[in-house]
């Protein structure tokens, strides 16, 4: 039968429509059309801003500047790729910010060095290239390129690395491991709880181990071991070496032996350490010559009296 009109459907708004049997199909282009327009659509809110990105966190993240290679996540962490190393920045302490190619994640967060990272509430990163991670943790900005890992931990010269809650690494290239360890010398290393390390190439390893100012290149290894002296070394707890150019294993008031050392050379030039098997031998030799000088005393005064009886 011969109709005026036909049912088409519209795929742009979902829906069947009547229409004239004169008028063309297009509802394959619409629908290109309509998918296209969403692509774009959805591609646009990929490609956000730098405000929106920085944004991301809660209520107040901002971004500022035209620049690439920054993000700021979290309340009161605010990005700027637009600072240089050399250009002045007024601080607002309510803020943080971000700075070229930097990271901020956290509860007011900054990271205000070049290709910085802070990561965690109230965390900053002052110096190029360093990195700040834990609630509080700081790299100041004489620090580049050092870290600062854990709760308060800081790092305050270059490439220092301080890793625990309370952290502190001061020296230029030093290491502190461990709660409240503090490694305030340049290539100074402490490990663990509340180790000191504070002259030049010293190392502090244990529980409250302390390496003294003036004990440079000092190594103390134990529990409250303490070295004071250049070049020396205190070895197990509490033990403390005073002098300089020595090993200690005890103090004053503690004493302890060194066991299963090897045979030392025995010699005009040796400077070996000798063990007690060594001078058991020796002990024994001089045991034997002083049983021969008595026998020899004893046939001369016998001698001495056959002399005498001859004579009379």
């Amino acid at each position: 039968m011969n109709r005026i009109f036909k049912v088409l459907w519209n795929a742009a708004t979902g829906t069947f429509i009547v229409t004239s049997e004169t008028a063309k199909s297009r509802g394959k282009k619409s629908g290109r059309r309509k998918l296209a327009v969403s692509a774009l659509i959805s591609l646009s809110s990929i490609m956000v801003s730098a405000d929106a990105l920085a944004n991301a966190g809660k209520d107040t993240g901002k971004g500022i500047g035209t620049e690439d290679g920054w993000i700021a996540i979290g309340e009161g962490a605010e990005a700027d790729s637009t600072i240089t190393t050399k250009e002045k920045v007024a601080e607002d302490p309510s803020k943080g910010y971000v700075a070229g190619a930097g990271i901020a994640i956290g509860y007011y967060s900054k990271a205000s060095g070049d290709s910085s990272t802070a990561l965690g509430g109230y965390s900053l990163a002052e110096s190029i290239g360093s990195v700040a991670l834990g609630a509080g943790a700081h790299t100041t900005s004489t620090a580049k390129y050092s870290m600062a890992v854990g709760t308060n931990a800081v790092a305050s010269n270059l490439y220092a690395v301080a890793l625990g809650t309370n952290a502190n690494a001061s020296g230029k290239n030093s290491i502190a491991l461990g709660r409240d360890t503090i490694s305030s010398a340049e290539r100074s290393l402490t490990v663990g709880l509340g180790a000191n390390a504070a002259s030049l190439d010293s190392m502090a390893f244990g529980y409250n181990t302390s390496v003294t100012s003036d004990a440079a290149n000092g190594i103390a290894f134990g529990s409250g071991a303490v070295t004071s002296a250049k070049n020396s070394v205190a070895i197990g707890s509490n033990s403390t070496a005073t002098e300089e150019n020595v090993v200690s294993v005890g103090s004053d008031a503690l004493k302890r032996k060194i066991v299963n050392v090897g045979n030392g050379a025995i010699s005009e030039s040796s400077t070996d350490a000798v063990n007690g098997s060594q001078l058991f031998a020796i002990d024994e030799k001089v045991s034997q010559n002083t049983t021969n000088i008595t026998a020899n005393t004893t046939s001369i005064n016998q001698n001495s009296t056959d002399i005498a009886t001859n004579t009379a």
